[in-house]
């Protein structure tokens, strides 16, 4: 797992925004196809994106331990670790692009987390 050092005794998750897309494309989404995950993702994007793109994304997840792999797409599972780091990211992101104004609605956040807590515990 890489790490970025924000100061000595705190480390940040390290992941791209595609791999954070792809990881919130999944969660929760059983019963969703393959190429229903890859259209929600090119939609987010607004350009395509391939099955491979998906997969690579994937891969690189269960590299990091926040993933394990299923037989499809949605059928892939959030660990407890992806949980938390997939979720400090978006967290940030959205904080980010609020810059400080309280003008996005953090329960999206909150309802992410919550959703994928819950995908993570029935896995387990």
């Amino acid at each position: 797992m890489s790490v970025t050092h924000i100061h000595s005794d705190r480390l940040l998750p390290d992941a791209s925004v595609f791999e954070v897309a792809v990881a919130s494309a999944i969660a929760g989404r059983m019963d969703d196809t393959d190429s229903e995950i890859v259209a929600r993702i090119s939609d987010w994007y607004q350009r395509p994106v391939s099955s491979g793109d998906v997969a690579g994304a994937i891969d690189r997840l269960i590299e990091r331990a926040w993933m394990v792999r299923g037989d499809t797409f949605p059928s892939c599972r959030l660990t407890q670790l992806g949980v938390e780091n997939v979720g400090t990211l978006v967290g940030g992101s959205i904080r980010m692009l609020d810059r400080g104004l309280n003008l996005l609605n953090v329960s999206i956040l909150m309802n992410f987390l919550t959703q994928t807590v819950k995908e993570a515990k029935r896995d387990e």
